[in-house]
């Protein structure tokens, strides 16, 4: 009796990223330098590798080198089985290949509409097999809405997130788009932004659905002072005068002082850095920062 093996699939993933900070923040940068050129390296913090990449199970090798002799697709209901096929990278004749089963997949969940795909054999004799591919659709998007956002206007979230180009939804779309507005609202110095989201489904049809994501914007987040801490050979001043991160004052806006930007905080350390070298101190360090 055939046998339908299980072969491949892909789970897609996001982690979640919020940062907090007060309503107004203190930076603390922490200077390791000394005279003699001695200075240790301690405590170095780095900014939070981003998320992995999605995971394909490597299997189905007990199908290397057998000839596809047909291609069946199955699970879908609104992508046409042409638009499956015209992106495998296989057809009828063609043998099976473990790589190119993953560039398959890859191709499959380019096209934005499926939260799952598999690919699947039945063993037909010692050197054939029928490839099937088994999608699991998203829901098909009727409307996004968003609620509680006052700082950033609905129209200007949806452009700057391309929302208008969605067609179908599912909890990892939804999960880009939370972290894409809460990218959006730290550009507005607002790092307090909570944002959720409800999925409806329609009543008359489940196979679409409705999303409210609702934006807790929080207070505006300012830089009010820098601090250096460890620095005895170079003063406060003219360290705060090569860096970024410039304290908030009156006329801030207008030279985007009070702006807190993690990255822009990463670079501060290298130019503390480079400016102690430039001093002669080539083993000067900045250890941490501290928000």
């Amino acid at each position: 009796m055939n046998s339908k093996n299980y072969m491949f699939s892909k789970n897609v993933f996001l982690r979640k990223a919020f940062i907090g900070l007060a309503l107004w923040s203190t930076v603390f940068v922490t200077v390791l330098a000394t005279d003699n050129d001695d200075a240790l390296v301690d405590d170095v913090q780095t900014s939070e590798a981003p998320p992995p990449l999605p995971v394909i199970q490597r299997r189905g090798s007990e199908f290397s080198g057998f000839e596809i002799k047909s291609i069946v697709v199955e699970g879908n209901k609104y992508v046409k089985p042409e638009a499956i096929l015209n992106r495998l990278p296989y057809k009828a004749g063609t043998t099976f290949d473990v790589e190119r089963s993953e560039l398959a997949i890859r191709n499959l969940y380019d096209l934005g509409s499926f939260s799952q795909v598999q690919l699947e054999g039945e063993k037909i004799d010692s050197q054939s097999m029928r490839l099937f591919v088994v999608v699991t659709e998203k829901k098909l998007l009727e409307n996004i809405t968003f609620t509680g956002n006052k700082a950033l206007r609905t129209k200007q979230l949806k452009e700057k997130l391309h929302i208008e180009k969605l067609t179908s939804i599912d909890d990892e779309t939804m999960r880009r788009i939370v972290l894409g507005v809460q990218k959006l609202y730290r550009e507005e110095n607002r790092h307090l932004v909570d944002v959720t989201y409800a999925l409806t489904p329609n009543k008359d049809n489940p196979d679409k659905a409705s999303v409210e994501f609702t934006v807790h914007e929080g207070p505006r987040s300012m830089v009010k002072f820098v601090h250096f801490v460890g620095n005895k050979n170079l003063p406060d001043r003219k360290l705060r005068g090569i860096i970024f991160t410039r304290e908030n004052w009156l006329m801030g806006f207008m030279d985007s002082a009070g702006t807190y930007n993690p990255e822009m905080l990463e670079m501060d350390k290298h130019r503390i850095e480079y400016f102690y070298r430039d001093h002669g101190y080539l083993m000067a360090t900045v250890a941490k920062t501290k928000v």
